[in-house]
């Protein structure tokens, strides 16, 4: 088993989300006793929040570089972030290291395509909603993304950073979320993307009639994947 190198802490309430889940798939795997062989390097998470609202995504990513060589440096084999917004600068990790990345906008389009699905809608942060890189990967599998009106991004992005960042799992506000849900259905969307790991912690595919795609659950079956090969 390859020891798995996390960069998380963004934030730390879906970082010990991936740490259970994956020792969970491992044990699954592999029976027994068996656990994930896991470094982890968790960053400070209000030095990530200031530099996305300057939109400074240079310093991101010397932030991610930093943890990903620490990584590196202590013998990970593989790398893997905990989080779907920062991905925006993954590919300062990607040029920096020379370990395998687990991306987590590709692992999540190859679950979609192979579900069938063509047309599905996107939910996260508002940085992810309103940048283009996250759509782009989706757009490169041959998925059409629709994605919630600003006013609902702006909600996505309360509850996300006043709430969910924090553990809270509030009812008005997932019923709120699954309302928004409910309106990419009516337009067309074929199946739901929870592109922000922490929106897992609330919403989960029984709380709907259609598929959902929790993002962080299938980058932690692509990690495990990649572990194990």
């Amino acid at each position: 088993m390859k020891k798995i190198g996390l960069i998380g802490g963004m934030s730390w309430q879906s970082t010990l989300h991936y740490y259970q889940t994956l020792n969970e798939e491992i044990s699954e795997r592999l029976g027994g006793m068996h656990s994930a062989r896991v470094l982890l390097e968790s960053v400070d998470f209000e030095n990530v929040v200031r530099a996305q609202e300057k939109d400074d995504w240079e310093l991101v990513g010397k932030i991610l570089v930093e943890a990903a060589l620490n990584l590196e440096k202590g013998g990970a084999e593989l790398l893997a972030i905990c989080s779907n917004t920062v991905h925006a600068a993954a590919s300062r990790v990607q040029n920096a290291s020379t370990l395998p990345f687990i991306h987590i906008a590709d692992a999540t389009a190859a679950a979609v395509k192979n579900q069938g699905i063509q047309k599905v809608g996107l939910i996260g942060t508002e940085y992810l909603m309103k940048s283009s890189w996250y759509r782009e990967r989706l757009h490169s599998c041959d998925l059409e993304v629709l994605l919630p009106g600003e006013a609902e991004q702006k909600e996505l992005q309360r509850q996300i950073f006043e709430e969910l960042c924090f553990g809270n799992v509030r009812s008005s506000s997932k019923s709120k979320t699954i309302h928004i849900l409910h309106a990419l259905k009516k337009r067309g969307a074929e199946g739901m993307i929870l592109g922000c790991t922490e929106l897992g912690l609330m919403i989960q595919d029984k709380d709907v009639s259609y598929p959902v795609f929790n993002s962080s659950e299938i980058h932690v079956k692509k990690i495990a994947d990649q572990a194990l090969s």
